[in-house]
């Protein structure tokens, strides 16, 4: 049953679960995402809650047929009382006054502190040792009355069947619950499908019981799959909060999680929130059919702020050929990116930045993605932006051409003020210098001072708007020292570039980042990135 209606966040931005299975937070490292789940969590341990991400949540109407229902499904009677059964612990409880509780979205009917206290029973958070250790054995009790995940899978054979199902499709193992000794439940992991049922004491399922590996065998990537899908299919609670569902496992295996977590909090009707670092998740999370929330939060300088991620853009981030051979969807989790036109260009970038980065300079924390030429940059620049996450793009100087496809899009979407002019006068400004520029937009002769300065404030112009045209002209026009003004071929030119920069910091002749050149031009685009984050 859901119980949430809204949650509402530090920048009084309002979430509305209604309608939404998983809210998934996705950002930079440090961005809050643990924090803001920490704080759902902890809201549910007191009436009023401000934290530093999550200011509020509230608690939905629930009609009158959801109530019966899920009382109906929860209540035990015992010595002539009625308890509730929960996640943890089995509460005695007046079953009118906590109905009317439920009906009012939490607001009215007697005992409310009581209450509250019932529905933070309903709410479990899976970190790492958490989610690990619900697969260590648990005491049998009372079957009649399930008080644990393991008792309620073993009696529940629907549940149970979901589950078995996921874990031979995911393992190509068979899930068992041996009860055999003592009072206590484990799970064992066999290479064939029980034989009858887990309950039964015939001779064929002890022996299988015998031959299964017990879940202690297995490696922390399966012990976390299984111990986040037995939480949601026989843990008992209605809001699940997990940090980083995906650690411990492989992509793939990342993506079935995803999938199959999407599933259940749909069927089940949950409140999922989760934290994630790996785009495979999100994937499983898209295919599942779920009605997703992602939500991208940022925090710099003591600022945060939160950027809405609709489902259909991000699945289209995630399905569009174009954008996912560019595994564009890491850029959720960067504090910005950077928009080359080719593969060289990205290569060539990035290891600038990185060596600038060694220094305390560079681009931190950005991703760098490369299109298929400067007719595509636009639309990932535009993608991006409309996301919420700072993007820059860098053009050779043929991009002022008329003939670039693409070129008023991005001015626009950059929000640039005349239009037409900076339009008219990046044209002008190329055909003026292209007699200059060799066929690879390489400078062979120099342009004229007001034609230089020209050019200049052109450039300068764009560079406020996170466009930043290469004053050289293009790629192979940064460090021609390196070189020593020999001409290679344009597939030829990274690779000696690579080759004379060097792959050992250790030795004199490695190159340290210095003051001109391609050096100053990323420092421009650090500037820029850090003022797009404010």
């Amino acid at each position: 049953m859901k119980l949430l209606d809204e949650i509402t966040l530090g920048d009084n931005s309002v979430v509305d679960l209604r309608d939404v299975n998983v809210v998934v937070f996705v950002g930079a490292n440090n961005s809050g995402k643990s924090t803001v789940l920490r704080e759902i969590y902890r809201s549910f341990s007191g009436a009023n809650y401000n934290g530093l991400i999550l200011k509020s949540k509230s608690i939905r109407e629930i009609t009158d047929g959801e109530v019966e229902e899920f009382l109906n499904e929860r209540e035990i009677i015992a010595g002539g009382y009625s308890y509730l059964r929960t996640g943890g612990d089995n509460f005695r409880y007046d079953r009118k006054a906590f109905g009317n509780y439920l009906r009012s979205g939490g607001h009215e009917g007697a005992h409310v502190e009581i209450h509250a206290n019932i529905i933070s029973q309903l709410v479990k958070f899976l970190d790492g040792s958490r989610r690990l250790s619900i697969t260590e054995s648990k005491d049998r009790g009372d079957l009649k009355n399930p008080s644990n995940s393991f008792s309620r899978l073993l009696v529940s054979e629907q549940e149970k069947k979901v589950l078995r199902k996921i874990i031979s499709d995911s393992f190509q193992l068979y899930l068992g619950f041996d009860h055999t000794v003592g009072d206590q439940i484990s799970i064992v992991l066999g290479e064939t499908p029980i034989p009858g049922s887990d309950r039964s004491f015939e001779e064929d399922n002890i022996e299988w019981l015998r031959r299964a590996k017990s879940i202690k065998e297995f490696s922390d990537g399966v012990k976390a799959f299984l111990g986040i899908l037995i939480e949601a299919l026989g843990g008992g609670a209605e809001i699940l909060v997990i940090d980083e569902p995906e650690a411990f496992l492989h992509p793939s295996l990342g993506a079935r999680l995803g999938r199959e977590l999407g599933v259940i909090a749909k069927n089940q009707k949950k409140d999922v929130f989760c934290s994630v670092h790996s785009p495979s998740f999100i994937l499983g999370l898209v295919q599942s059919g779920a009605n997703i929330n992602i939500i991208r939060l940022s925090y710099d300088k003591n600022v945060g702020s939160v950027n809405f991620i609709p489902s259909n853009e991000m699945r289209n981030i995630m399905m569009n050929p174009i954008y996912r051979s560019a595994n564009l969807v890491n850029a959720i989790f960067h504090k910005s990116v950077v928009v080359v036109e080719g593969d060289s260009d990205r290569a060539f970038y990035n290891e600038i930045n990185e060596r600038m980065i060694s220094i305390g300079r560079g681009i931190s924390d950005t991703l760098f993605v490369n299109t298929n030429g400067k007719d595509q940059i636009h639309e990932f620049v535009g993608v991006l932006r409309k996301l919420g996450i700072p993007t820059a793009a860098i053009y050779d100087l043929d991009f002022m051409s008329n003939n670039v496809r693409g070129r008023y899009e991005i001015f626009l979407s950059s929000n640039l003020g005349d239009l037409d002019y900076i339009m008219r006068e990046s044209g002008q400004i190329w055909s003026e210098i292209k007699r200059h520029l060799s066929k690879r937009n390489l400078f062979q002769t120099p342009l004229t001072e007001s034609l230089a300065n020209r050019l200049s404030c052109h450039i300068e112009i764009l560079k406020r708007y996170g466009i930043f045209l290469v004053p050289c002209g293009s790629l192979e026009g940064w460090l021609p020292e390196l070189l020593g003004g020999v001409r290679v071929s344009k597939k030829r030119w990274l690779a000696e570039v690579f080759h004379k920069l060097g792959a050992d910091d250790r030795l004199p002749e490695y190159i340290r980042p210095g003051a001109g050149d391609v050096w100053a031009f990323l420092d421009e685009i650090s500037k820029w990135t850090e003022m797009a984050q404010e």
